[in-house]
Formats: structure tokens, sequence, C-alpha cells
């Protein structure tokens, strides 16, 4: 649309997307990552011609919108980064180290089980590493996943060692973290992965009544380990630990993911206090995928994209609360929307399939994402790039299946509604959700589940962002926080 600058002073919008809230206020968006939320009355005036300079919200000329002082230069910087200028290849690298867990999780992705044999041998470790050290990001992330990876410890302990000899061989920065139930955790893992500086990512769904009912022993644990300790008493204990240890030797805090099933939906409040009781200010919040046992098991554990919105809405403004009363605790997702909305940091996807990461299997298999390596736990291969074995990563990324999972991540140039979607720069549905739930890559976003869901909580923390209060805190949270 062209437009001409008018002499009385009235202001024009630039490239922008749009949705109007609940209670009259409307979202606009950019494509260099801008962001606002203004009243009705505001926008109606901006979009048909009608609001002077000296009536104009500041964000609204600050962000991008205006037309007349729009920087065109940050605008191509901006959306030159967000379509991967000065990619190099991907940083994230998970290895899941086996398919074996002790624990019997009603929404368990990954098909473990206590019997199953499938497990990492130290050839294909070699193999793994080697490929990894093939590329050349600017700092490596190993992040091990299973089934449990403290089953198999010394394999994993062999990883870190070998990892780090070889980050310093190509004079790089390598950082490692282990997603873990911690029942397998005992005093020698807890040395080493405090003293390698590995960063624990635990399973927390709540307190023990809600945490127990998701997260099972498994019926092949030992009657003397089930008098011991359950998972949640085994869990929260060991994370006070690492919390404890983190706090005295100013290292890295552990994560916690409370993963929401129907069982959760009742106690907000409950989850994020028992997070703060593990001694975490993180609280990350994420709505069970219908994967490997959770499909089998959705009917009775699934929760719809108004369930989670509706939990995830009341556990946030109890965190927002906790803050105004002095007390320290964010949410992960809640975050990194408020560094957007801030402006300290521009939407990029930071893990996305092929591009920005990879997943390793127990047996070498190569992946784009850890969903696309449970999916393969069950017995879909859609998703399996190659192998350590036999494939380069030059020789994955040219193959069709490479080529459409990273068109998949530019929706706004291939999907319609997404074109014009002011939600559009802060979400990307995993295209493992799409071929399970409508059988296809690129999925369609009309009808999405998981699309309505992105956008339904973009939509209420910018509806929260508008209050002034709640503005002050996420501003704090978006400076205080990484």
């Amino acid at each position: 649309m062209s437009i001409q600058y008018d002499a009385q002073r009235i202001v024009h919008p630039y490239y922008l997307s749009f949705r109007r809230l609940n209670g009259g206020k409307v979202l606009l968006t950019n494509a260099a990552g801008g962001n606002i939320v203004v009243s009705g009355e505001i926008f109606d005036r901006f979009i048909h011609g009608g609001l002077p300079f000296d009536e104009m919200p500041v964000g609204l000329s600050e962000q991008g919108f205006v037309s007349e002082t729009a920087d065109r230069n940050i605008y191509r910087k901006e959306i030159l980064n967000r379509y991967f200028e000065g990619w190099k290849s991907p940083h994230v690298h998970i290895i899941s180290l086996s398919a074996v867990c002790r624990l019997s999780c009603v929404y368990c992705c990954a098909s473990a089980s206590p019997v199953d044999r499938r497990r990492m041998n130290k050839e294909t470790a070699d193999r793994i590493l080697d490929f990894i050290f093939s590329l050349d990001p600017e700092r490596y992330l190993i992040e091990f996943q299973g089934g449990e990876p403290l089953v198999t410890f010394p394999l994993l302990k062999y990883i870190v060692l070998k990892a780090k000899k070889k980050a310093i061989g190509k004079k790089k920065q390598v950082f490692f973290s282990v997603v873990t139930n911690l029942w397998e955790c005992d005093e020698e893992k807890f040395r080493f992965l405090t003293e390698n500086n590995v960063t624990v990512c635990a399973s927390l769904d709540g307190p023990r009544f809600v945490h127990d009912r998701n997260r099972p022993c498994s019926s092949a644990a030992t009657g003397a380990e089930l008098v011991n300790a359950g998972p949640h008493e085994r869990a929260s204990a060991w994370l006070k630990r690492f919390a404890d240890y983190a706090a005295r030797n100013n290292t890295e805090a552990p994560n916690a993911i409370c993963t929401v099933t129907k069982h959760s939906l009742p106690y907000a409040r409950e989850i994020v206090d028992e997070f703060l009781s593990c001694g975490l200010k993180r609280v990350q919040l994420g709505p069970v995928d219908p994967l490997g046992r959770a499909a089998a098991a959705w009917n009775t554990i699934g929760v719809s994209s108004d369930e989670f919105l509706d939990f995830y809405g009341r556990a946030v403004n109890y965190m927002l609360e906790l803050n105004s009363r002095g007390i320290p605790v964010y949410e992960k997702a809640a975050l990194a929307f408020a560094k957007q909305l801030h402006g300290t940091v521009r939407p990029r996807y930071q893990n996305l399939d092929i591009l920005y990461r990879l997943a390793y299997n127990w047996d070498g298999g190569i992946y784009g994402s850890d969903e696309a390596r449970m999916l393969s736990n069950s017995g879909d291969e859609t998703f399996r790039l190659g192998s350590v074995y036999s494939d380069t990563f030059r020789k994955i990324i040219r193959r069709p299946l490479a080529i459409r999972l990273v068109a998949s991540a530019l929706t706004e140039l291939r999907q319609p509604m997404c074109s014009r979607c002011p939600s559009s720069l802060y979400c990307r549905v995993p295209p493992v959700y799409n071929y399970i739930t409508q059988h296809s890559i690129a999925g369609n976003m009309a009808v999405n589940e998981r699309c309505r869901l992105y956008r339904s909580v973009y939509e209420l923390l910018s509806s929260m962002n508008s209050d002034p209060c709640k503005y002050e805190i996420f501003r704090k949270w978006s400076e205080m926080y990484d």
C-alpha cells in the first residue's frame, strides 16, 4: 500500500498484523518482532488515517509500526536474522542413551520400559561425537535424554569427558544438560554432574498426589526401592540438593518441567508452590503431547487448548501475585515472550529442527528433533534423517525430508492463516505434532489444536503485559533472567 505523507502530521501504519483481544484492546506485531497492545479507539484511528503524532502512543513508533518513523535498515536486519542469516550449523545435540526407565509414566513419549534392551554402546557414542564435532557452530550444547539417561551413567560420563577433550581441540565451548526423573540419582552421580557443570533438568509434575499419579513406579521396581522413597520424594529431594549446590557455588540452577495432564488442571497454585519448595525460581509448564504412551491414554490424561489456557493463566497470574509480594518466580515461556515484548530479544527459532538442533537415538539414528526420535521408539521412522554410521550433515541437509522440515518453519510464507497472524513470529507448531494429529508435516493451522493453544497463550500474555503492574513485573523478568 502506497502511503503519502500528510502535512497535518497524521501518522500512517507500516506493515503489521493485528488481532482484537478481549476487552476491546488490539494486539499488533510486525515482521521485525515489534509488539504492542493499544486501545481499540487508538487502533481504529491509526489504521484509518486519523491519529496525529501528538496523540500516538510512544511504543507505536518505537516498535516500528509507523511509516514515517520506521527504520528500514533495522527491519531488514531483523528479518534477515529471522531467516537464518549468519547460520552456521546445529548447536543443540540431543543424545538418547537408551530406551530404559524404571518409572512407568502415564504419558511417556519415549515408550520406555525397565526391561527394554535398547542401549547405546561406546562405538555408537564415538560415532555420534565425531558427527557432532564435524560441525562448526559457535558453541555446542549436548543434552542427554532417554528413557532415563542416568540408567546408563557410565556411558554418559564417558561422553561428557570425551566431548570436553574434543571441544578443547576445536577451541570451542561445550555445555551439557541431562533430562532426568532423578530416580537413579545417587552420591556418585551427584558429584560428577555438579563437578562437570552438567545442568539437571528434572521432571516435576507438582505435589506428590499429582506427580506420583502421573509418574508411578514400574511394577519391575523392587519392593525395597518403593519403601525407601517414591518418585516424587526422590525427585524433590535431589532437586533441593542440586539447587542448594548451585546457590552455594554460583553455578547454573537445576530446571524442572511440569507436564500438564488432566490430573494437573485443578492444581495450578499447588504446582507453582512445589517448584518453590524445591528451591526453583523457574517454572516450566507444557501440555502433554499425544505421543507414545500418552496417545493410547489420551481420553483420560489429554488436555484441550482451552483447558491448558485456563490452567496456564491461573498459574502465571499466581506467579505475578507472588512477585508483587517479593517472592521471585517466573515461567519459562512467559519469560521468553517478555524478552520479546520488551525488545531485549527478537524472535528466532532457536530449536528449529535440523538447523539448530539434531537428535540421536541409541542406535545412531539421526532426527531433527527429540519428538521425532521418540516417535521412532514406537516403530514409526517417518522422520529419520540418516545414521551416524553412514551419513554426514551435508548429505542429510540436502535430502527431501530435511528440506520439508526447514520449509515447515516458514509458516508465514506457506500458510494463509499464519501470513497475517500476529502470533506467527512467536510460535511454530512442531512437524511431529502435525504429523500425528493431522497426517501432514506442514499441518493445517485453520483447525490445528496446538496452533490454537499457542495463539491463545501469546494473546493472554500480551493482555497481561498491557496492565501497568504486570508490565513492570514482565519488564523485570526480561532484565533479571536468562
